[in-house]
């Protein structure tokens, strides 16, 4: 038999006393709740310190492709403070872009610098856009301008107004004109002519050119001015100052000769004509004689069947070089025939000659006693400078014409130059009377 199995009690261990029985809920709380007295929460009366039940921890939710997190833009986030300020920004830049674009996107600059000749600064100045003024001074910059083609002007006190410029302005774009303006009139310069041929102008130790000539463009201030040319004529000299936009106009000059140059060629009538110089025989035509200088000599031609030709030889007028073209006119007396000189020696400057004043007195003489008998007037034409001589319609050739004998009554004289044009005199003159026409061409 076997031995009955000794009972094994567990090791003893104290447990805790009983809870305290919960006091349970009211039957009408019960009964609203739709708890049976049974299933009744024994919680919620429980006393304060009976700590709450453990909640269960959170499962993880395993990852799953089909699982997307939520964009930061979607629908889900739209009221969230984040969302709004980025669209907020967007906007912003969107307005922004469409204010740059209607003031700036569609209009361009233009820079206008004005100066004078030279680089020189102009002041009072005057520039305007299509036709308004913008600026007073320079540098002038225009920013806003509208993009196409804008008229462009400029002014100043002293200064040529410009005419209009086109300047095309492109959107966007820092367009620059740069303009000069020249002086009013012509500028600071000079103008010089002279008598004579040959001349040059030197300004400040610079040759220009031959006379007649004008420079434009100095500066203004101190300028010196020198016209000189063969050895024929005395050195001009003059020390200016000029100002500013001063055109200053010098001359005719009329140099003193030094040594003149005539030359006697004969014209209609006057081949084989006996010439005389001052009283010495010119033997051949034509004919160059240097005549020193100060000097006043005769040049007679006389030609049976013509009258007497004269007139003075003399280089008063700042000509060094002079032509002078001998015409003979048919006699219409049978008195009027040219009496043998008194005196007839080859042109020489060691041979010896009459007085001066003896033989003009003596010729002055038998002119108007011989004009005065056949009831003739007289005329003496010449010109400064030289110039060709119609008169009555009629040529006589280059002035001076001297002692030519005429028909009393009205007289026209015609001063023809190839450069200075025509000049017309008239005057009536008397039996014995003797009429100078003098005439100046400029």
């Amino acid at each position: 038999m076997s031995s009955p199995t000794p009972s094994v009690r567990p090791p003893s261990r104290s447990l805790p006393p009983p809870a305290p029985a919960v006091p349970r809920a009211p039957a009408s709380l019960r009964a609203y709740s739709g708890d049976t007295e049974d299933d009744a929460p024994t919680h919620l009366y429980a006393p304060a310190s009976v700590p709450p039940p453990r909640t269960q921890p959170r499962t993880e939710r395993p990852f799953s492709p089909a699982f997307q997190p939520t964009p930061a833009f979607s629908d889900a986030g739209r009221g969230t403070g984040a969302g709004k300020f980025l669209a907020a920004g967007v906007a912003l830049a969107v307005v922004g872009f469409a204010i740059w674009y209607v003031f700036f996107g569609r209009t361009g600059a233009l820079t206008v610098t004005v100066a004078g000749s030279g680089g020189q600064p102009v002041e009072n100045i005057q520039i305007l856009v299509d036709g308004a003024q913008v600026c007073d001074k320079s540098p002038c910059q225009m920013p806003g301008l509208s993009s196409g083609v804008h008229l462009l002007r400029v002014s100043a006190k002293g200064y040529q107004e410009t005419a209009d410029q086109a300047v095309s302005i492109g959107a966007g774009e820092q367009a620059t004109s740069n303009i000069t303006l020249s002086p009013a009139g012509m500028g600071t310069g000079v103008r010089v002519s002279a008598l004579g041929s040959g001349l040059k102008l030197y300004v400040d130790g610079q040759e220009v050119g031959e006379l007649p000539e004008t420079v434009k463009n100095l500066t203004p201030g101190d300028h010196d001015i020198r016209v000189a040319g063969s050895d024929r004529y005395e050195t001009y000299e003059e020390h200016l100052k000029l100002d500013d936009g001063e055109m200053r106009s010098i001359g005719p000059l009329k140099l003193r000769v030094l040594k003149g140059l005539a030359t006697f060629k004969a014209g209609p009538g006057a081949d084989g004509a006996h010439v005389l110089l001052d009283g010495r025989l010119v033997p051949e035509l034509p004919a160059t004689i240097e005549v020193p200088a100060g000097k006043q000599l005769t040049l007679l031609a006389s030609k049976t069947g013509y009258e007497t030709y004269r007139r003075m030889v003399n280089f008063d007028d700042g000509v060094a070089e002079k032509t002078f073209e001998i015409t003979m006119v048919e006699s219409t007396t049978e008195t009027d025939t040219a009496a043998p000189p008194a005196e007839e020696r080859p042109h020489s400057s060691a041979s010896t000659k009459p007085t001066k004043s003896a033989a003009k007195t003596a010729s002055t003489q038998s002119t108007t006693e011989t004009s005065a008998k056949q009831g003739k007037a007289v005329l003496n034409m010449n010109s400064i400078p030289v110039s060709n001589v119609i008169l009555n319609g009629r040529p006589l050739g280059p002035t001076p014409k001297i002692g030519v004998r005429v028909d009393p009554g009205p007289q026209t004289v015609v001063f023809v130059h190839p450069e200075l044009g025509r000049k017309v005199m008239s005057a009536t003159v008397n039996a014995g009377e003797t009429k100078t026409f003098m005439a100046r061409l400029q």
